[in-house]
Order: structure tokens, then sequence, then C-alpha cells
């Protein structure tokens, strides 16, 4: 039984519903990787840059109680997030050798299918995070640092708050002075009773909700068949949700990026048509889609943050604060893309067309938030355990999820400039990050195609990912060739 004094609290809505996937084998974690490259000549063997690691952590962790948790009763109704005694960040951060023959990128890719497919162990006692370093072996000046999280702890604008502190503790002078004749850093950190979590979402803002809203929902459960529309068509979702995606969990990976140039001409395309880029990815993901599989209408997925109304900071605050937003796409807009002749100057309009509907959609559902958000539903479901297994040979609820995490400044501090330091000159960096990445588990139970997407001053990238039971593999590949090349139009100078 865990310490009375341990017990942070009982897990929200949407932290028992994270924790439940992830105990049923449905979604081990996500990851945010990054390539942080020395700037001083310098280059460090793999202990030495886990040694600096650990260094830098350590100066900031104890700032987050979302990284100094743990979580019991993760298999039961009621999962509690406990305090730890204490961290060893040794255990929590290594280094991972990569033959120098081979590519890093490709072995970043290799590293991510495995994170994404295991599920976390001893929760009770470690908590849900954990980093990877992925560099050649002997010295090197660079290495891949991979932020692996359980998502009942932080969403990915928090795991972009830990690289943030990360890259700011390494660029510190204290910690480049580490490298000269400074002792071994005490990997192992005391958790002083003082670290707390943030409420849960539902605690923070209120949800008010409307009689057409329980009404509506209310219909949609009780409805009989006879009394739905016979001339209505189920969207294509992939495959049932099988024992198989469970017994055999495996989640595969495949990333497109496009450079600075390429993505500020397709950030000017987004302006001129008065779109983003999250409607835009969705539209690129109905178009490429249409031509893979039979006509059918297409229901799309993408989250956004509640920080905006739980007064969460999104530069310093890791929590999990996130809504749900859907768009359904006719059949007729699939049909349009499948007929066509294949040349993408003729189908640029259709694309425009379909990613402003989707953006006039997520307006109008951002317009009502708080009203009638999800989670007022979500919360009387306190069994998340039967509602997974319940989805066991049930057809999928969505066709694709589009998370966009946006573009990144790891340098924001999220306070106002200091007029007395105005004019005084930056400090020389010592370490600058690129190639930010953003990859996702596949989700048993929802989409069979999730694009997560980040970008930084270098460039954007966007990750497909997916299980093979959920849809044919050729399908999930040709379609991540369908992203690169629409990338690569649309970036282009034509």
């Amino acid at each position: 039984m865990e310490k009375k004094d341990n017990i942070l609290r009982e897990a929200g809505t949407l932290e028992r519903i994270y924790n439940a996937n992830h105990y049923s084998g449905f979604y081990p974690c996500f990851c945010l990787s990054a390539l942080y490259k020395l700037q001083d000549g310098l280059e460090l063997s793999s202990s030495e840059w886990e040694q600096l690691m650990v260094s830098a952590v350590s100066s900031f962790v104890l700032n987050h109680g979302a990284l100094c948790s743990g979580v019991v009763g993760e298999d039961g109704q009621h999962p509690t997030f406990v305090r730890l005694e204490s961290l060893d960040l040794d255990q929590l951060i290594e280094f991972s050798t990569v033959d120098t023959n081979e590519n890093l990128e490709s072995a970043l890719l290799q590293t991510l299918d495995g994170l994404h497919s295991k599920k976390w162990t001893r929760l009770h006692e470690m908590p849900g995070w954990k980093v990877i370093l992925l560099g050649h072996a002997g010295h090197t000046n660079q290495v891949f640092v991979i932020l692996a999280a359980h998502h009942a702890f932080m969403d990915g604008q928090g795991g972009m708050v830990f690289h943030r502190e990360l890259l700011r503790a390494l660029n510190s002078e204290k910690k480049i002075n580490f490298f000269k004749n400074a002792p071994v850093q005490e990997s192992l950190v005391k958790v002083p009773p003082s670290v707390k979590l943030p409420p849960p979402v539902e605690d923070l803002m209120e949800i008010p909700t409307t009689w057409g809203f329980h009404a509506h929902n209310l219909w949609g459960a009780i409805r009989p068949a006879w009394l739905r529309n016979p001339f209505a068509e189920n969207p294509w979702t992939g495959n049932p949700v099988t024992q198989d995606c469970i017994s055999n969990y495996q989640s595969r990976t495949r990333l497109s990026r496009i450079e600075q140039s390429d993505l500020q001409r397709l950030l000017t395309r987004c302006k001129e048509n008065h779109i983003t880029p999250t409607s835009l990815f969705q539209a690129i993901a109905v178009a490429v889609l249409a031509k893979l599989v039979p006509p059918h209408s297409f229901f799309g997925h993408s989250p956004y943050s509640l920080r905006k109304w739980t007064g969460s900071d999104p530069v310093k605050d890791i929590v999990n604060q996130t809504g749900d937003s859907g768009c359904l796409y006719q059949k007729t807009w699939i049909s349009a893309f499948k007929n066509s002749s294949g040349n993408k100057s003729d189908e640029t309009a259709l694309l425009w067309k379909i990613a402003k509907f989707h953006r006039e959609q997520l307006t109008k559902e951002l317009a009502q938030v708080p009203v009638n958000n999800g989670l007022a539903t979500l919360g009387r479901y306190t069994d998340r355990h039967a509602a997974n297994a319940k989805c066991i040979g049930q057809v999928r609820p969505l066709t694709f999820e589009v998370s966009n995490l946006g573009r990144i400044d790891l340098e924001q501090t999220g306070e106002a400039p200091n007029q007395s330091t105005e004019n005084t000159p930056s400090p020389q960096k010592h370490m600058r990050v690129s190639r930010m990445t953003f990859t996702q588990s596949a989700m048993v139970n929802c989409a069979p195609l999730t694009l997560s997407i980040v970008s930084m001053s270098d460039g954007l990238a966007v990750s497909t990912s997916w299980q093979p039971e959920a849809l044919d593999e050729t399908i999930a590949e040709r379609f991540c060739e369908g992203i690169s090349d629409w990338l690569a139009y649309l970036g282009s100078e034509s």
C-alpha cells in the first residue's frame, strides 16, 4: 500500500482515459526528439553525454510534479498519482550507441518504433518519462535527444516545456563549466514533500452543458436501428479492432521533413488561402487517402490545447490538457480526388476548399469551448477498462488524426523582456537544437492513421503512425509517400 503522505491526487477525466489506454495496451507513449549539437568544438563520449544531461535535468526536474510522480491503480477505476521518494536519473537517461556507418536519422526511426511499441513498467516507483540519447560510437558533437512520455502525465506541449528547460540548462555557463574538471553529478535526486501536481482539467475550468447537448448524446445512444438513415454511409476507418491489435501490439512510424525555405513557402500559401497548417494537413490526408481506398466519407480528428481556458502556461507548465475536435468529409469530395487526373496543379483548388471547410468547422467548435465540451460526457464513464474491452470487434470511430504542435521556439521563456537587459548582448549558445520530431504510438481504438506535426526555424517534420492490423501495409506506405509528395509540391517554388 502506498504511503498516505505520498499520494498527490486521483487522476482526472483525461488522465483516467490515458491510464486505462496504457494499461489496456492501447497507447504506450508519445515522443519528442531533437538533434542537440555542441557549438564549442567539443566532442563527448557516451558517458560524458549522459553526465551532461543528468546535470542539466537535475537543475529543473523538481520544478515539475509530472516529472516526479508515478501512478498506482492503473488497472482499476481510480488511478492515483503518487509522489516518488527519489529519481535516479541514471536510470531515466541513457545513451544508445549507433554504429559509425549507420545514418543517425535511420537509427532514430528504428528507436522510435521500439519506444512506441513498449508499455511502461514499475510506474508505482518510476516516473512516466525517460530520455534516450542517440549518438554515434566514440566521441561525437551531436546526439538525438528523445523524450518518451506517458500521455497521462503530459501532452505534447508539456513535452516541449521539458526540451525548453533542458536547452536553457545546457546553455547556462554553469553547465558548460561541467566539462572543465567539474565533479561527476550525483544522479539520485530526492523529491521533497513540497512537490505537487496541478489540479485536473475539470477543476480548472467549468464545463457548462445545454439540454440540447444531453438530448443529442442520449438519442445517439438509444436510437433504434430502424430509425437510422438507411442512406447514411459510415466513414472509412480501416479494419475493425481485433484482439491481435492488443496481444501483438506494434506501432510503425515513418517521417517526412521539409527544410526552412520550403516551410516558408508552405506557410505563405496557407496565409494567402486564410487557413492554418493544421487544416492544410487535414486536407492533405483526405487528398492522399482518397486515392488509396474505396470511395467513402472520411472522419478526421485533431486535438487542441485547453490551456487558454484552464489558465496553464503553455511555455512553463508540464501538464496534459487537451480537447478533441472532429470533421466529417463527404463522399463527394473523396470521389472528386479519386477521379482526378493526378496532376497536383489541378487538385490544389479542391485541397484549399477542403482545408477552408475544416478551418470553418474547427473555428465554430472552438468558439463554443468550454460549453458542451466532450469532457462533460467522458467524465461519466469511470470504468474505462470496460469501455476499452467493448471496442474489440468494433469498427474504429475515426479515419485519421492530425496532431499539430505548431511552430516551436525553444528559447521562448514566457516572461516579459527586462528593460535593464534589452541592450545586453545575448549570451553565447553552447548548444543548438534542430530537426525536432513529434511522434506517437498508434492508438488501438481510434484512427488507423495518425499524423503528428511540429516545426522549428529550420523546417517541419510530419510523422505517420499505424498498426499493421489496422490497415493494409501497402496503403500505409503509399499514404506516407503521398504526404511527402504533397509537402514537396506545396513547398516548391512553382
